[in-house]
């Protein structure tokens, strides 16, 4: 068994004796992307090509598009974003390519394995990650860069663990992929499912304006001190249809009175209205079993059934999730990408609401279907937690000597 030390860092505790202390700077030099505000969906679709432009975003392999023209041609080197919800997320990159905006690369200035150097910095970074508050944007700038400290091995040895690391983490990427896939394929059912049940039926068409009542969230400012409140944001819609336990909303500190027009009543519906991601504008979820102070996110519209006479609210949610209802928004939006929406564009959205009695039996229908289907989609995902978190525990326990492989 290796001998030990102290490294004198908190994240890092106890490493190889003979590993060496270093500076990330003393191996790499940090660049933002060379005229990055220049890349935008619109340039981009003036100069399409080949050469794929990198921006902060994870979607799509964080490729934002291709076009005819690069600012890299780089044979490897290491790359960040900077800014987000997807802040300090690292890949390695080769090749032509571009930056957009919010990332950076990481040039090597000094031998060592690249790949080696991109283990050590998930784990630093997923440390970095885990001190930020929940309210605050996480976000990495090149100064924080110069300052951090890592402990590495001799080149071979940096070598052998990236090797080790890649072979072991790319099988536990294809497992996830393809539990993935399954919750895709299980997801696209249930809002077929939906569909069809919501969409098949004889009734009234009423636009929402007539049947709802509209508003904005605020954008609140949280506080070190002051009163704690439960607060819906973005971060808490996931795959949820309803949000019934307390625990399941975030908690946010104010000092400021808030009108108790923004407070939600159970019952509500509250939409993603704007958050840069085209995936969740749009998405809703129904708020039951309130009897607590419940703020929404400025990000969202809440709106409020007032014609409980002819509308059952959990018809409506359906209504909300369908492929039908997508596609109105679309429509309504003049654009293939929904990149926001406003109480105009909602509210003139129509809905055919049938009976009371069988809305009653919609729902009945689909909570049944839609539970089973959940139930295999939290399997499937708790499996993928499972390995996500195996996945970032064996990487640390690797980069800084503690599993001696």
């Amino acid at each position: 068994m290796r001998e030990m030390k102290d490294s004198g860092i908190e994240w890092i505790g106890e490493i190889p004796k003979d590993w060496e202390k270093i500076k990330l700077k003393d191996y790499y030099n940090f660049e933002k992307g060379k005229k990055s505000s220049k890349y935008t969906k619109e340039y981009m679709g003036l100069n399409k090509g080949i050469f794929p432009v990198y921006s902060g975003q994870t979607e799509n392999n964080g490729i934002m598009g291709n076009i005819n023209t690069y600012g890299y041609d780089i044979k490897e080197c290491l790359f960040t974003t900077t800014v987000g919800a997807k802040a300090m997320t690292p890949k390695v990159l080769s090749g032509k390519f571009s930056l957009s905006q919010n990332c950076l690369v990481m040039n090597k200035i000094k031998k060592c394995n690249n790949i080696f150097f991109y283990f050590a910095i998930c784990s630093l970074f997923n440390y970095e990650k885990s001190l930020i508050p929940f309210y605050m944007q996480p976000s990495l700038r090149i100064e924080d860069l110069k300052k951090y400290i890592l402990f590495i091995p001799n080149i071979i040895e940096q070598k052998y663990i990236a090797d080790y690391l890649d072979d072991k983490c790319s099988k536990i990427d294809t497992i996830i992929e393809k539990q993935q896939i399954i919750i895709k394929k299980l997801k696209e059912y249930k809002i077929s499912l939906i569909t069809e049940a919501v969409t098949n039926v004889k009734g009234i068409s009423y636009r929402v304006k007539y049947v709802s009542t509209m508003k904005n969230g605020l954008n609140f400012k949280s506080f070190l001190d002051g009163n704690k409140i439960k607060f819906l944001d973005v971060g808490d819609f996931k795959e949820y249809f309803i949000l019934d336990d307390k625990e399941m909303f975030s908690d946010i500190i104010i000092n400021e009175k808030i009108d108790d027009d923004y407070m939600l009543n159970s019952g509500d519906i509250v939409f993603v209205r704007s958050n840069g991601s085209k995936d969740l504008v749009g998405r809703s979820v129904m708020v039951k079993n309130i009897d607590f102070p419940l703020v929404y996110s400025g990000f969202c519209i809440r709106l409020r059934n007032i014609r409980k006479d002819i509308l059952n609210n959990t018809y409506l949610l359906y209504y909300f999730r369908s492929f039908y209802f997508r596609t109105q928004l679309k429509k309504y939006s003049q654009g293939s990408n929904i990149n926001n929406i406003n109480q105009d564009l909602l509210s003139n959205i129509s809905l055919t609401i049938p009976t009371l009695e069988t809305q009653t039996k919609i729902v009945k229908f689909l909570d049944k279907k839609c539970n089973a289907i959940d139930s295999s989609i939290q399997k499937k995902q708790a499996i993928i937690d499972k390995l996500t978190e195996y996945k970032k525990s064996l990487i640390y326990e690797v980069v800084t000597g503690k599993k001696e492989i």
